[in-house]
């Protein structure tokens, strides 16, 4: 896979220096014994094509694209370039996009680890002797291996695939800025803003390589997810689309680091609630609970209380607003001083028809045939 190799506090760098050197060596390691053409399924990233900005092509990386693929046909080889992601980007706990399309939901990328919004233990960058730092608290421990891909049910993955896929029917009041054609500037809602610049990448990348003989065609994203389009509980987990490991924070605890101010407070972890707390900084407890509304809590207590801190960015789209408490699905309960869910069907039926939710066919095959007749 040619993709993102670099470290977490530099996210801009050029894939091309990550990856394999142009040599017969590099190519023939793929080659098999068999004397049958060999199909590959090759691997690059929307982070690895615009990992500077939207419309800000890396067109070095396409250039070496370009070379190591027009070397296969030499050795027998063809392949299907595929878009590869994994619960949506590096910096949610994953690969795949951009870091630029997570700040544009108004993330806070800062706050992501310590509020509990993804899981970045995984992606420490070793030192050169092998190891990790042994102050550095992403240390992977034996427990936590193999707990990223619950990121795709923290907070910063699904409020993107869910943006990606349906923020016109469920994230409408979010615009987001981009740069016109003219150099002016306008105001899109975020699936708009997000799928329009990932076709347009697309574009860019089979303009480079299509045409080449090794290229037999593409993969538009590998293992898309639905984020939280269709999910049938907020008090509940869905064994059928989701892992049941590690610790995840529960949803009604949103904001209790915003509002209670310099008092340390308890929070409660949940392995069973789909969303997760936007505004607390909690520590890595590993304790939890089986049910979305907290019962117990554990024997930590929020870190960053006295700072007001929040995963959402005050310049952000959202200036600083949960994006889901914007839309009505949560609130704060000034009695009970908790976040109570208000709209438990949210996202099984239309917000304004009422109509039951079809992820494949409301959101993902339109997109894929806008993404073929691109293509």
């Amino acid at each position: 896979m040619i993709g993102p190799l670099v470290g977490l506090e530099e996210n801009c760098l050029s894939m091309v220096v990550t990856s394999l050197m142009l040599t017969g060596e590099s190519v023939t390691c793929a080659v098999s014994t068999s004397q049958e053409t060999v199909r590959l399924r090759f691997l690059v990233t929307w982070e690895a094509v615009e990992h500077a900005g939207p419309g800000e092509y890396d067109y070095d990386y396409l250039n070496y694209l370009k070379q190591v693929l027009a070397l296969l046909p030499q050795y027998g080889l063809s392949c299907f370039v595929a878009l590869y992601q994994d619960v949506w980007s590096w910096y949610s706990g994953g690969s795949g996009a951009p870091t630029w399309t997570i700040e544009s939901a108004g993330f806070d990328l800062d706050a992501l680890e310590e509020s509990g919004s993804a899981w970045l233990n995984g992606l420490r960058v070793k030192t050169a002797e092998g190891k990790y730092d042994e102050e550095d608290r992403g240390m992977v421990k034996p427990e936590e291996r193999g707990l990223w891909p619950t990121g795709y049910q923290k907070l910063a993955a699904a409020t993107l695939t869910t943006c990606f896929w349906a923020g016109d029917t469920f994230a409408p009041k979010v615009k987001v800025k981009r740069r016109t054609k003219t150099g002016n500037e306008e105001d899109v809602s975020i699936q708009q803003f997000l799928q329009d610049d990932f076709l347009n990448m697309w574009e860019v990348l089979a303009d480079a390589v299509g045409h080449l003989s090794g290229v037999l065609g593409f993969e538009i994203m590998n293992e898309p997810h639905h984020g939280y389009v269709e999910l049938q509980s907020m008090y509940g987990w869905d064994y059928n689309t989701d892992l049941h490991l590690g610790a995840i924070r529960t949803f009604p605890f949103v904001l209790l680091n915003y509002l209670i101010i310099n008092k340390p407070c308890p929070a409660p972890i949940s392995l069973a609630s789909p969303l997760l707390h936007s505004r607390s900084g909690v520590s890595n407890d590993r304790s939890s609970l089986h049910t979305f509304i907290p019962h117990a809590y554990s024997t930590h207590v929020l870190r960053y209380a006295q700072y007001h801190w929040s995963v959402w960015r005050e310049d952000g789209v959202t200036e600083g607003k949960c994006i889901w408490e914007m839309h009505g699905i949560w609130g704060w309960d000034e009695q009970k001083k908790e976040g109570v869910v208000l709209r438990e069907n949210y996202f099984k039926k239309h917000p304004l028809t009422g109509k039951p939710i079809d992820w494949y066919n409301d959101f993902y095959f339109p997109f894929l045939s806008r993404w073929a007749d691109r293509m």
